[in-house]
C-alpha cells in the first residue's frame, strides 16, 4: 500500500508530498505575490486606460479572468507535453512503462521553474483579446501584459 501510494504521489495524483515542506508555502507565496503586487500594479495601469477608468468590475474581473486563463492553459500545455513525450517513447501500460512515466513526472516536477511559460502567456492575451475587442488599449498595457506573464509562471508552480 505504501508503494503504491508513492507512485500515485510521484505521478502527480491526489497526494500532497509532505516531504516537500516548502512547496505548500512556496505556493501560497506565489498567489500572494500576485494578488498582493502584480494584481495591484495591473489595477494602477488599468485605471490610466480611458475605456478602464470607471469600469471597476471589468478590471476585477479581467484580472481573475487572467488567473483562470493561465490555469487553465498551464495545464493543458502540461498536459500536452506528457502527451508528446509518451508518444515518442511509445509507452505502453506495462511496468517498465509506468516506471518511465512516474520518472518522467518527478523529472517534470523538479524542473518546473524552467519552463518557458511564453506559449501560454500568448494563449491567455489571445483569449482576452477575442473577448475583449472592444478595448484594444489593453494589448500595449504593459502592467497588464506582466501580470498574465506573472499568472502563467505562477500556474505552473
Amino acid at each position: 500500500l505504501a508503494e503504491q501510494a508513492q507512485r500515485q504521489l510521484e505521478k502527480g495524483g491526489k497526494f500532497e508530498d509532505l516531504n516537500q515542506i516548502s512547496r505548500p508555502t512556496e505556493l501560497i507565496r506565489s498567489y500572494n505575490t500576485l494578488y498582493s503586487q502584480a494584481r495591484i500594479d495591473a489595477l494602477d495601469a488599468l485605471e490610466n486606460i480611458r475605456e478602464m477608468s470607471d469600469a471597476e468590475d471589468l478590471k476585477s474581473k479581467l484580472l481573475f479572468s487572467v488567473v483562470v486563463l493561465a490555469f487553465r492553459h498551464a495545464q493543458i500545455q502540461a498536459k500536452d507535453i506528457r502527451n508528446k513525450i509518451k508518444q515518442i517513447l511509445q509507452l505502453s501500460n506495462d511496468k517498465s512503462s509506468i516506471t518511465i512515466e512516474e520518472t518522467i513526472e518527478k523529472y517534470l516536477r523538479s524542473t518546473i521553474l524552467k519552463y518557458d511559460v511564453g506559449k501560454v502567456a500568448v494563449e491567455v492575451e489571445n483569449q482576452l483579446w477575442a473577448t475583449l475587442y472592444d478595448y484594444p488599449a489593453l494589448k500595449n498595457c504593459h502592467e497588464l501584459l506582466k501580470y498574465i506573464n506573472s499568472a502563467c509562471r505562477t500556474a505552473y508552480v
